[in-house]
């Protein structure tokens, strides 16, 4: 909850059973990349001083924590969809310009402009891309020993997610860590190609 008692709830690391508890659909919003909080943080503001509680109910920046590297070093956040801020709301004309004519926000995703009205994000879409976000406990846990994974693939091949959040979508492999075992796959969402990092064991290579 914000500090100022709102019952607009925003977060950066979501719990997944209060991914589906508004009344409200999630939709997402774009907004210039590195500036999500902000815009966030405007939207909040926006909404309690025009008491819009009622059918504004949450806005996220979905974000992962990334433990320190080194001694005195603090953990980094870093925003898993960047560009992007997910809203949960009754979809109707007050609440539509309230959001699309706040500062910073650039248009919803899934709306074909002229004041059209966006599609909302499935349940399923929701818990997919609400639930990426991890936190710095979680990092800490999933530490483990150095070691050099080996993909089955390559830069540029095309391979197909067969586990995980993910699965059965199909992009291009753009880069490889083989430190952490992870490879930054194209994967199209919300109408435009985003990468995105997927373990190597669960990318299968598509010949």
């Amino acid at each position: 909850m914000s500090e100022n008692n709102s019952n607009v709830t925003q977060t950066n690391q979501p719990e997944l059973d209060d991914i589906n508890k508004y009344k409200g659909k999630w939709y997402v919003i774009n907004s210039y990349s590195g500036h999500e909080d902000r815009v966030r943080d405007d939207l909040i503001q926006r909404v309690e001083s025009l008491n819009m509680k009622d059918v504004i109910f949450d806005i996220r920046v979905v974000k992962e924590i990334i433990p320190p590297k080194g001694k005195g070093k603090k953990p980094v956040e870093k925003n898993l969809y960047p560009g992007y801020i997910f809203i949960n709301m009754i979809m109707n004309d007050d609440a539509w310009y309230i959001v699309r004519n706040t500062t910073g926000v650039t248009g919803f995703i899934g709306s074909s402009g002229r004041g059209t009205k966006p599609f909302p994000l499935t349940d399923q879409e929701a818990r997919t891309m609400l639930s990426k976000a991890t936190s710095f406990k979680e990092a800490q846990t999933n530490k483990k020993v150095k070691k050099v994974y080996v993909a089955n693939f390559e830069v540029n091949d095309y391979v197909k997610i067969i586990a995980g959040p993910f699965t059965d979508m199909e992009g291009q492999v753009t880069k490889l860590d083989t430190t952490k075992g992870m490879a930054t796959v194209n994967l199209e969402m919300f109408g435009r190609l985003t990468p995105t990092e997927i373990p190597f064991d669960q990318c299968e290579p598509i010949k």
